[in-house]
C-alpha cells in the first residue's frame, strides 16, 4: 500500500499545476481575445452643442431677441471626472417686432460648461450700442425639447440683469 502522505503530497502537486497551466490557457485566450478587438474611441460629448441658437429673453423692457453662436466648446474634462469644456460664443441682441425700439449690439463670452452648466462672461464688444447699454453674461443649459430640437435656455448674468427673466434658444438647423 503506498504511503497516504506522499500521495496526497504527489496529488497536490499536479493539481496545483493544472490549475496553473488552465490559468496560463485562459490568459493567452484573454489577451489574443484583446488583439482582435480596438478600443471605442471615447464619446465626444459635447459634438451637438456647437452652432447657432436664436431666440428672446424677457427684461423690464419687454421680450427682446438674441442670438448666440456656439464657435468652440473644447472637451477638457478628465477621465472619471464630469464633462466639462471651454467655451467661446458671441452673442447679438435686437429688437422684436413686438417690441421695437430696443438697442442693438454684440460681444464676445468666455466660459465653462460643467456639471451639465454653461457658465460664460462677456469678453468684449463686437458691436457697442449708441445707447448706455451693458453687456450681460449667461448661466443655462442645453437639452433637447420634446420634439427632439436642441435648446440652450437659461437666464441673463450680471451687473444690469437683475430686472431680467429667462431665455430660450432653438438650434438653427442647416447653417
Amino acid at each position: 500500500m503506498a504511503d497516504l502522505p506522499a500521495m496526497e503530497g504527489v496529488m497536490s502537486k499536479c493539481l496545483k499545476s493544472g490549475a496553473v497551466i488552465a490559468f496560463m490557457i485562459a490568459a493567452a485566450a484573454l489577451s489574443a481575445q484583446g488583439q482582435d478587438h480596438e478600443t471605442p474611441a471615447p464619446l465626444d460629448y459635447f459634438s451637438e452643442y456647437p452652432g447657432i441658437y436664436s431666440g428672446s429673453y424677457i427684461c423690464a423692457s419687454g421680450e427682446n431677441g438674441m442670438t448666440i453662436s456656439f464657435d468652440t466648446i473644447e472637451d477638457i474634462h478628465a477621465a472619471n471626472m464630469p464633462p466639462s469644456a471651454n467655451v467661446e460664443a458671441r452673442l447679438w441682441f435686437y429688437d422684436l417686432a413686438s417690441n421695437p425700439g430696443h438697442p442693438s449690439g454684440a460681444f464676445t463670452l468666455s466660459g465653462i460648461y460643467r456639471h451639465d452648466r454653461l457658465e460664460a462672461e462677456p469678453t468684449g464688444w463686437l458691436q457697442e450700442p449708441e445707447t448706455s447699454w451693458g453687456s450681460a453674461g449667461v448661466e443655462g443649459e442645453f437639452k433637447r425639447d420634446r420634439t427632439g430640437r436642441m435648446t440652450f435656455s437659461g437666464r441673463p448674468t450680471g451687473r444690469g440683469t437683475s430686472a431680467c427673466e429667462t431665455f430660450t434658444l432653438y438650434r438653427l438647423e442647416g447653417l
